[in-house]
């Protein structure tokens, strides 16, 4: 590392057992430096490199990347999957690094594999190292990233070559690039900050083109430099040929990709372009080799004087039209003194823009300036006029006289002081000096001589002059400590003492000390002195009866009087009496059973007292909130009755509970059903057996003829079909009942079954499958009516042996159904949906 001025700062190395090469560097805003490069271990038996205190272990040839920071410490190494050409930084300090690979790679984590001989990579680290992204471009032949550069959103640019033997296109993720002639072509590619492809172009030629420089302007606007043999075909509507064996070319790029415009340098020989770079003011930088003689840029023509060897040229291009601006400025003086201001005004004709240099470093944009010098010495004030294609430049030197040496201020005595003292400055005195004095920057009256007695606080300066150039002094600051009189306030408990006026008072009056400050100085304190009294407080509370409150220290569940001490704000105690009482609600109530069978009633009395609201409840679930005192429920299962009391004026409350017992049928074990009954039928249907479970049971309802049901019989309607056990323990009754539901169904004739089509399952809720033989494929229609002969639901084009028919938001019911084929009715039958 060197300073700006060339002096050397630090150097450190990497080194291995072979051959270590450093290939790139590139440094951030914080100035942490980054270095990739490669390192060889196959032949030595120690196969490692040591970067300071980090060691690698090598197999083979790697390739390293490594951060230090800006004073040479090693902060990390790593290996990188690929060679790197070359690297760039962006404006988070993250790295991005383009080169070519062939077979498979590994960077971190990411691993890519090659299309071709060598393809493309692009890959993103951010500042501790850690890989964000890999993007591989490629195709069967030879492609390589020769340069990259980023712009100021963090989008990522690269150039080099592509489309090689054997490769008749190139692809970037989704973008495919066609070639021409029979090599290589350049390239110039825009990812965004992510690795997302945003553009991608070729520059076509029918020879070979190379682009080994990239950079990037701070309107996103994209140029690139290389060289290239032949034609290049149309680029931008211009179309360049070469003179000699290989020209150096610089190509520029709009920001969304568009081609801008080409231009070449001629010669007769082998000249290149390898570097391209921009500056703020929009101006264009080249560098390269030639060894053409002459070598032209645009009107420059340059002279190699050694044959057959390669010289460098540097150029600066505008990135539009010519420059026509000539840079002038007059200033007020080129001589002056020290901290005197020098006015610079502008001459430059035109529209421009502009920059103030001093000593190289910027100091002003204004069209017309000022600078303050503050040392001595020859300062190079330089002028950068800027049209925004090109700029001009012009410096002039200005000279800065001291006064040596400088003025300066020594008090006689302490700088600080009581009011009513003072103290003697002394300045530094010199052959033919004039002095003046100031307070706070104002001038002193009679304040010329060396020395000045001060009486008041404030910032003390002396000027001296001598020759026509004057010095200031450094501000000396003086303080006057004032003699104060301060008023206080003091209280006190009733009771107590306070020490004030040289005793202890105990009585509310004012009372006068005199003190002496850390300074010296005296000062007055008058206090006044209030006495504050101790409060007896009396307070009242209820609250529920089993809840505790805290009084007299601990925590109260009945009522009395209970006594804390508190102290007030003022630290003072209080007596706080407090005053509890007890609310009771007491929850009863009386049942007139406490067994019964399924189906029974049992009576329940309200008994509570002290409460104005009242919930019943019975297994959780509330059935009540009336103040009723008497109340008939009816049990099939067992449950546990509560009665919740409440008052609603203080929120008090209390449950009391009843278990009711209901006493089984004639075996508690039984679960009891009735097979055969569906849920729907017509009044026209046959009567259908119905079967119970336990065996032994009686059938009973509208309809029911022993162990038939007769829906002609029952009528239209909804009836409840009730199964019944004999009597069992306690002369309790088993039973259980199903509802079934009668319609009319006169509205499609022919129902009937054709046994080539099957419903599973019927009754259904939700979905069921209707089955038919179709084996030529022939398309069907599905009708679905309802019990008045109404079209409900229609599916045609059936051309399947099944049809998944699903209920969606028919309601439950009798349905009949015709199935159509051959433009005829092949089928009819009942769909019955559960209600």
């Amino acid at each position: 590392k060197y300073t700006n001025g060339g002096s050397l700062q630090w150097v450190r190395k990497g080194q291995g057992p072979e051959r270590e090469v450093a290939y790139d560097i590139v440094v951030d805003e914080l100035g942490y430096v980054y270095v990739t490069g490669s390192a060889n271990g196959t032949t030595f038996s120690t196969n490692t490199v040591t970067f300071n205190t980090i060691q690698l272990s090598l197999t083979g040839q790697q390739r390293l990347l490594a951060k230090y920071d800006s004073n040479g410490n090693i902060q990390w190494v790593k290996f990188l999957g690929a060679y790197p050409n070359d690297m760039a930084i962006d404006q988070s300090s993250n790295l991005l690094i383009t080169g070519s690979f062939s077979g498979t790679v590994t960077f971190d984590t990411i691993t890519l594999t090659s299309l071709g001989l060598t393809d493309i990579y692009l890959a993103k680290y951010d500042s501790s190292g850690s890989i964000q992204w890999v993007r591989r471009s490629g195709a069967p032949g030879d492609e390589e990233g020769m340069a990259v550069a980023s712009d100021a959103s963090g989008s990522a640019y690269i150039t080099g070559r592509c489309c090689g033997s054997g490769s008749d296109s190139t692809t970037f993720d989704t973008i495919t690039i066609n070639h021409t002639g029979t090599s290589y072509n350049a390239f110039v590619a825009k990812y965004d900050s992510s690795g997302n492809i945003q553009w991608a172009d070729i520059i076509l030629g029918n020879h070979h083109e190379l682009s080994q420089g990239i950079a990037v302007d701070t309107s996103n606007e994209v140029y690139i430099a290389g060289n290239f043999k032949g034609t290049i075909l149309p680029f931008a509507d211009t179309v360049l040929s070469t003179s000699g064996y290989n020209d150096a070319f610089v190509a520029k790029y709009g920001a969304s990709g568009t081609q801008e415009w080409i231009q070449r340098g001629t010669g007769s020989s082998y000249d290149y372009a390898t570097a391209v770079g921009t500056d703020t003011l929009g101006n264009l930088y080249l560098a390269g080799n030639f060894r053409s003689s002459p070598f032209g840029c645009d009107t420059f023509l340059l002279i190699n004087n050694d044959s057959g060897l390669s010289d460098i040229f540097v150029a600066r291009l505008s990135t539009g039209l010519p420059c026509n601006v000539l840079a002038s400025f007059s200033p007020s003086s080129t001589e002056a003194c020290i901290n005197d201001s020098i006015s610079f005004t502008n001459t430059t004709s035109g529209t421009t823009v502009f920059e103030w240099l001093e000593n190289g470093i910027p100091f002003s944009t204004a069209t017309d300036t000022s600078s303050v010098f503050i040392t001595a010495g020859t300062y190079a004030v330089t002028l950068i006029a800027d049209t925004g294609l090109c700029a001009d430049t012009v410096s002039m030197n200005i000279t800065v006289n001291d006064i040596t040496p400088g003025a300066s201020i020594v008090p006689s005595g302490s700088v600080a002081f009581c009011q009513g003292d003072n103290v003697m400055l002394n300045a530094n005195t010199g052959a033919g000096f004039g002095y003046a004095w100031y307070l706070d920057s104002v001038s002193l009256a009679g304040g010329l001589d060396s020395s000045y007695i001060a009486s008041q606080a404030g910032s003390y300066t002396v000027q001296i002059t001598d020759g026509g150039c004057d010095s200031t002094s450094v501000p000396i600051n003086l303080t006057v400590n004032t003699v104060f009189t301060i008023s206080a306030t003091a209280s006190i408990c009733q009771g107590d003492s306070i020490l004030l006026g040289g005793d202890y008072q105990s009585s509310a009056a004012t009372y006068y000390d005199t003190l002496s400050t850390i300074e010296g100085c005296d000062s007055i304190i008058i206090t006044s002195l209030t006495i504050d009294l101790v409060h007896t407080i009396s307070q009242a509370f209820e609250m529920c009866q089993g809840d505790s409150m805290l009084a007299g220290g601990i925590y109260q569940t009945a009522a009395g009087t209970f006594y804390d001490s508190l102290y007030t704000t003022k630290g003072c105690d209080s007596i706080l009496i407090t005053n509890l009482s007890i609310i009771t609600v007491v929850s009863s109530f009386s049942a007139s059973d406490t067994s019964i069978c399924p189906g029974g009633a049992v009576t329940f009395i309200n008994t509570s007292m002290g409460a104005s609201n009242y919930t019943w409840q019975n297994n959780g679930t509330t059935f009540s909130s009336s103040p009723d005192t008497v109340w008939q429920l009816f049990f099939m299962s067992g449950g546990t009755i509560s009665l919740i009391a409440i008052d609603s004026v203080s929120g008090c409350n209390d449950t009391s509970y009843f278990t009711v017992q209901v006493v089984p049928g004639p075996n508690p074990n039984w679960s009891i059903f009735i097979f055969g009954l569906d849920s729907s039928y017509c009044t026209n249907d046959n009567a259908v057996t119905l079967t119970g479970s336990p065996v032994g049971g009686t059938f009973s309802g509208n309809g029911i003829s022993g162990f038939l049901f007769d829906p002609a019989v029952a009528g239209v309607g909804t009836h409840a079909i009730t199964y019944t056990l004999p009597p069992g323990p306690g002369s309790c009754l088993a039973f259980t009942y199903a509802n079934v539901n009668v319609s009319v169904c006169a509205a499609i004739d022919g129902i009937g079954n054709n046994l080539q089509v099957s419903v599973y399952p019927n009754p259904f809720s939700n979905e069921t499958t209707v089955r038919f033989s179709n084996p030529g494929g022939v398309k069907h229609t599905f009708y679905l009516h309802d019990v008045l002969g109404r079209e409900v639901k229609r599916v045609e084009d059936i051309r399947s042996d099944k049809l998944i028919f699903k209920r969606g938001n028919l309601s439950g019911g009798i349905y009949i159904y015709q199935l159509e084929g051959d433009k005829r009715i092949i089928a009819t039958g009942k769909i019955i949906i559960n209600i």
